[in-house]
């Protein structure tokens, strides 16, 4: 077969068709997709940062806490979390290096907030994969 043809075959097994595509003499299976170019990689390593900075339970319960108010101070986070200063200090920097939060000096006080409001909605759709898994595992179970 020439580079550059084409050619779709169909078949029919057991009542189920099945097509596959041959490309200049190499078989694929399904639609074509182009390898990740530059830009694409960049997006989805910028989106895996995101969601490294957020994987952890401290992370997640400061993103909580700074999504109910505007502006909160590390005191306040500390004692949210139950854990050190320096502790939650190096949490927040996580955060600010993804760019989930930003911070203000007022003083010898320091205010977090977050960048963006919709990691909330985030939580709400991780929360229906949890829940739609677990359905699931008991259903398989019953």
């Amino acid at each position: 077969m020439r580079p550059g043809i084409e050619v779709t075959l169909s078949l029919s097994i057991g009542g189920k068709l099945s097509e596959d595509t041959f490309l200049g003499g190499k078989q694929s299976h399904g639609p074509q997709k182009n390898a990740m170019d530059k830009n694409e990689k960049a997006k989805y390593e910028t989106r895996a940062k995101v969601l490294k900075a957020l994987a952890h339970p401290a992370r997640l319960k400061l993103v909580d806490v700074l999504s109910e108010d505007d502006q909160v101070c590390v005191c306040d986070l500390t004692e949210a979390i139950g854990t050190d200063m320096s502790t939650v200090s190096r949490h927040l920097t996580q955060l600010k290096n993804a760019g989930i939060v930003e911070s203000e000096k007022r003083g010898q006080m320091v205010f977090y907030r977050l960048r963006v409001k919709c990691l909330k909605q985030l939580f709400g759709c991780i929360e229906s994969v949890v829940k739609c898994h677990v359905d699931h595992q008991l259903n398989v179970l019953s």
